[in-house]
Formats: C-alpha cells, sequence, structure tokens
C-alpha cells in the first residue's frame, strides 16, 4: 500500500462529531468566537474599508482627472457597457443552467450509518470493545503504528487501550 493510500485512509476516519463536545467547552469557543468576529466588525473592517476608499480616491484622481483618462473613459464607454451586459448574461445563463440541472435534487450527501459489525470488521476489535465504546463520554482514539489503531476512555484509568487494526494490515 502506497503512502497516500495510507494517508487517504487516515483522513477518511476523522469524523467531526460537534455534539460530542462538553457543554463548557462549546461556551468557550462559541464565546471566542463571538468576541473574534466582534473585534473583526468593529476595528478591522472599518480601517481596511477606509484605506480602500482613500486609496482608490488617489488613484481615481491620478489617472482620471490630473492624466485625462476621462476622455478615454468617454470614447469607450459602449465598449465598457458591451462588456458588463455579456458578463451580466454569462451569469444569468449559468444561474439558469443550474436551476434547470438542479432543480427538485438534493445534493447533499449523507453518510450511511455505520453498524458496530461494520467497525468490527474494518478494524478488527473484538465484538465486545465497540458496544462498550458506545456508552463512553469521551473517547481518545490513536493511530500509533501504521495499522493499529487504540481505543480508550479518557475517564478511566481502567479502561483501555483496545487495539484494533485497519482491515488492510
Amino acid at each position: 500500500m502506497s503512502n497516500e493510500e495510507k494517508f487517504k485512509i487516515k483522513e477518511d476516519l476523522i469524523i467531526n462529531h460537534p455534539y460530542a463536545l462538553n457543554p463548557f467547552r462549546k461556551g468557550v469557543e462559541l464565546t471566542l468566537t463571538t468576541i473574534g468576529w466582534i473585534i473583526w466588525a468593529v476595528l478591522c473592517r472599518p480601517l481596511l474599508l477606509a484605506f480602500m476608499w482613500f486609496l482608490s480616491v488617489e488613484i481615481f484622481y491620478e489617472h482620471m482627472i490630473r492624466l485625462g483618462g476621462i476622455f478615454a473613459l468617454a470614447d469607450f464607454i459602449i465598449i465598457y457597457l458591451g462588456c458588463l451586459f455579456v458578463l451580466y448574461l454569462f451569469i444569468r445563463g449559468w444561474n439558469f443552467y443550474n436551476s434547470r440541472r438542479f432543480r427538485g435534487k438534493d445534493r447533499r450527501k449523507s453518510v450511511k450509518e455505520v453498524s458496530s459489525n461494520d467497525l468490527e470488521s474494518y478494524f478488527k476489535f473484538a465484538s465486545h470493545v465497540i458496544e462498550k465504546a458506545r456508552n463512553w463520554k469521551n473517547i481518545s482514539v490513536s493511530f500509533k503504528d501504521d495499522n493499529q489503531v487504540f481505543l480508550k476512555e479518557m475517564e478511566s484509568i481502567k479502561e483501555g487501550p483496545y487495539r484494533g487494526y485497519f482491515k488492510s494490515g
């Protein structure tokens, strides 16, 4: 098995379960995220916009007024408006195509349900390990060797670690 295939298998095994986080951690993450967005909205974004407006006014004045670019704009206004109209038609056509193609279709793919037998056969765990792990609150999953998986309950010293192997190993 090549390194890319091993990496792909390990990459597929990482599952995001936000509902498994404890309430305190959810609260801390939500609070820090909210504070970050407030800082961005109140401080950073207005300063960036003010700088961009100042820069655009300076560039507009330099090219259009001082260098006489306003006359070239008047000469090419039909070409500019034609290009804008073509871009508008292209975008509207693409939206129309997508609305016809995907009308009534659910484009979100759901992940199929994984049973205990699937986990046991793929990771070669004993049957009682998966049933025990279903009742654990916090599970530590470690990939220490190329084909080994270790499960351990985080809050209990006496439970685990249980060793399993990849199907290919």
